[in-house]
């Protein structure tokens, strides 16, 4: 399941636990930091009060796909003590459900409508960095 892997791998890295990477961590995904889609939502939300129907798919993403190997090298860059181990395969107990090995946000309507949002989204490095500074601060 790599729906939480961020905040897992920040947590287990914070924690001083190993990173477990499933299928070597060639699965990809579409990071994105969470007041850049705070930022998008809250504004989709003021247009639609003014316009009312909108019928285009609105994903918020940054439109790359990154490895989730990739993830947990930046994540061990925060915290370079944390070891990674890379399994070749996936858990017997994986529900379907999360068989997509490759995902990339289509950000067509998010580059149209929210231009400004799409072009200053962090970076994957950026949003760790800052979550970490967050959590540095939760823990005091």
């Amino acid at each position: 399941d790599t729906s939480n892997v961020v905040s897992r791998f920040m947590k287990q890295a914070r924690l001083g636990r190993t990173i477990t990477l499933h299928n070597r961590g060639q699965d990809t995904r579409d990071f994105t930091y969470i007041d850049d889609f705070v930022g998008v939502i809250s504004d989709y939300t003021g247009i639609m009060n003014m316009v009312g129907n909108y019928n285009d798919v609105l994903n918020v993403g940054t439109g790359k796909s990154t490895a989730i190997r990739t993830l947990a090298m930046l994540v061990k860059e925060l915290y370079p003590d944390v070891k990674i181990e890379s399994l070749p395969g996936y858990p017997v107990t994986r529900n379907p459900v999360y068989n997509i090995h490759y995902r990339k946000a289509d950000t067509l309507n998010l580059e149209r409508y929210f231009p400004r949002y799409y072009h200053s989204m962090k970076t994957l490095p950026e949003g760790l960095r800052k979550m970490k500074e967050e959590l540095e601060k939760m823990v005091e």
